[in-house]
């Protein structure tokens, strides 16, 4: 009787180690798991951080060339006696100005690009406004010329909007 008891304790004893051992197996592919779980976000996080960084450097890649682009298609500036240019002054947000002669031939782009080039805005994100009488060019008038838009004064005076 004493031998059995004896051997059931035994046999309990080594269940509860099995056990023991078992959960710590468990345990530790629990926290082999996480670690490689964390490892693989670490490393997905650092693949599309630099997935980011090699994006937007290609779209400034791009921007720098499109702006290189309207730099060289901008005419040249003529000269303060020439009876078909129109000096344009363009007042910003922060109320500063900006100015350059065109001829009244070139088309309203050509203002768009040199404000463009400039770096003064985001292009795309305004406006040009005729304070008096108020009018707001679209860019569908882009493409007409300044004399066909009315901008025909020897000095014109427009308003930049952010949109």
């Amino acid at each position: 009787m004493l031998r059995e008891q004896q051997d059931d304790e035994y046999l309990a004893s080594l269940q509860a180690d099995k056990e023991k051992e078992f959960k710590a197996m468990q345990e530790a592919e629990r926290r082999r798991l996480a670690e490689a779980a964390a490892i693989e976000v670490a490393v997905q996080k650092e693949k599309d951080h630099k997935e980011e960084a090699q994006r937007k450097n290609l779209e400034q890649e791009e921007f720098e060339r499109i702006l290189a682009a309207k730099q060289a298609s901008l005419p040249l500036e003529p000269t303060p006696e020439d009876e078909n240019s129109v000096t344009l002054l363009v007042r910003l947000p922060d109320g500063s100005r900006c100015g350059r002669r065109f001829l009244k031939s070139d088309k309203l782009q050509f203002l768009y690009d040199y404000l463009d080039v400039g770096r003064l805005v985001k292009p795309g994100s305004y406006r040009l406004v005729r304070p008096y009488p108020r009018r707001s060019f679209t860019d569908e008038e882009s493409q007409l010329s300044l004399g066909e838009l009315g901008l025909t004064s020897k000095q014109e005076a427009l308003f930049l909007e952010i949109i």
